[in-house]
């Protein structure tokens, strides 16, 4: 039976420390030390790999993807040119006809009552009356004529407008639907045109992006980019024009690049 040596109390059988006190009990073994673990860090190999199967993956999503939607790759080709056509005839029929068909009546019109007002005053032949109003009055006719042909063209304008309409809604239907039947997928439907996945793919590949979304937006910056060039190109065009003829130079805005 053993004693603690500085307040005296009993000790059990082993015990390294006095429950009384907490003195050492001496010859006990010390308890070993607690030499803390260091986080590990993850080598530059081991993440370079991370990132090398990342990508590998993404690219085979993106060729299963492109695999799959390129069954409807016409159909996406049919839908961009669709809204390309809508937007054509939602501007309209030009209105030059119809412009120019007003200002025909109101000007031969007005002087075809003037002048043959003034031939029959002044006593002019019944004939030479007759012949200045017809020749007159055939201009004032071709600005009839001008004035429905922009109704007729207004009317074909409204039909075609309403059959496209019909036609991209129905593409975008039958897109949306096959859409769906993909299951989950990383991408809009709108990025799922094969031909932007391809774009996406080559960007994952040349390594400026990792995953589809960063390839996505690094695309959208390549195309904001170049329409910034562009611009800058036309406006340096149309300044060296206005320098050349002296005249003001245009505005360009390149919206298409925007859709």
């Amino acid at each position: 039976m053993a004693f603690c040596q500085n307040c005296g109390a009993q000790l059990a059988d082993g015990e390294k420390f006095c429950g009384s006190c907490g003195s050492a009990v001496p010859g006990a073994a010390p308890a070993a030390p607690v030499v803390p673990v260091a986080p590990q860090v993850m080598s530059q190999q081991s993440l370079f790999e991370q990132q090398q199967k990342a990508r590998q993956e993404s690219i085979n999503e993106l060729a299963k993807m492109i695999s799959y939607f390129g069954q409807k790759a016409d159909q996406f080709k049919e839908y961009e040119l669709g809204h390309n056509r809508l937007a054509v005839l939602e501007k309209g029929a030009s209105k030059a006809s119809l412009v120019w068909g007003i200002l025909l009546i109101i000007f031969f019109g007005f002087w075809d009552s003037i002048i043959v007002w003034a031939m029959f005053e002044s006593g002019a032949p019944l004939m030479s009356i007759l012949v200045v109003g017809g020749i007159i009055g055939i201009f004032i006719l071709l600005g009839i004529l001008l004035i429905v042909l922009f109704i007729i063209k207004k009317s074909k304008n409204s039909s075609q407008l309403a059959a496209e309409r019909s036609r991209v809604t129905d593409i975008a239907y039958d897109l949306t639907n096959f859409y769906g039947s993909y299951g989950f997928c990383s991408l809009g439907i709108e990025y799922c045109n094969p031909a932007i996945l391809v774009k996406v793919a080559d960007i994952i590949r040349s390594g400026r992006a990792a995953n589809p979304q960063e390839a996505i937006n690094a695309l959208l910056a390549d195309n904001r980019k170049s329409a910034l060039q562009l611009q800058k190109k036309l406006g340096s065009l149309a300044a060296r024009q206005e320098v050349r003829n002296g005249t003001p130079a245009a505005a360009f805005t390149p919206s298409n690049f925007f859709r």
